[in-house]
């Protein structure tokens, strides 16, 4: 089974990761904008014969990640450090819009603060569930923390595999109701944030058990 793109221009396959249906992220998006893949490589210009590729840059340079767009771990590198010294300098020369992308640069005045906070509470408006959930996972691994533990990400698609797993219900009274995640040794016990202590549960299964133990809470 091939997983990489299966674009074929001139002679040169296109060495992307595919994404669906045999294209990569940036041939798909061409295929459903025009139905025609387009160019191995970047997008040409109508009427315009193309810039030619040249074989002998470096990995590492700006040539190798702007001119070439190679995503390789030299050339990810050298955009991390262009970008903490193209910052620092800013900040030095104090180059910055305010209100926009003066925050980010450091600035703390009460134009970027505000800027800030009404951006904040307008993407929570749209998206207070998300950002519940986004909260609860934050102060599951910070508690974890503290204690010394390991703490592991935990992405989606492994919690939807959970969930899958229990068909969608909770794992200790198998009702089908919203879900949280529980962990089956608290942390506050010694129990690791990974997916393999963590069981989808109800709101209210969850809150009787609190911290004990399984064997605790059932004798209970």
């Amino acid at each position: 089974m091939t997983t990489t793109c299966s674009v074929v221009v001139d002679g040169v396959q296109c060495d992307k990761p595919m994404h669906t249906r045999g294209y990569c992220a940036m041939h798909w998006m061409r295929v459903k904008k025009s139905g025609d893949p387009g160019p191995v490589g970047k997008l040409k210009q109508i009427g315009s014969t193309g810039r030619p590729r040249k074989t002998d840059w470096q990995h590492g340079t700006a040539q190798g990640y702007q001119y070439h767009r190679c995503r390789c771990a030299a050339c990810k590198q050298w955009r991390t450090d262009y970008n903490v010294v193209y910052r620092a300098r800013r900040i030095a020369n104090k180059t910055f819009k305010h209100g926009t992308e003066g925050y980010s640069c450091g600035c703390r005045c009460d134009v970027c603060d505000t800027s800030r906070r009404t951006r904040f509470a307008a993407w929570y408006g749209l998206n207070a569930a998300q950002a519940k959930a986004n909260a609860s996972r934050n102060g599951e691994v910070r508690r974890a923390r503290q204690k010394n533990l390991a703490a592991y990400k935990v992405s989606e698609r492994d919690w939807r595999r959970l969930c899958q797993r229990y068909d969608n219900c909770c794992a200790y009274c198998g009702e089908r109701r919203p879900l949280q995640r529980e962990h089956v040794i608290p942390v506050t016990r010694g129990g690791q944030h990974s997916i393999g202590n963590l069981l989808p549960s109800c709101k209210r299964c969850n809150l009787a058990k609190g911290t004990k133990l399984l064997v605790e809470w059932r004798k209970s």
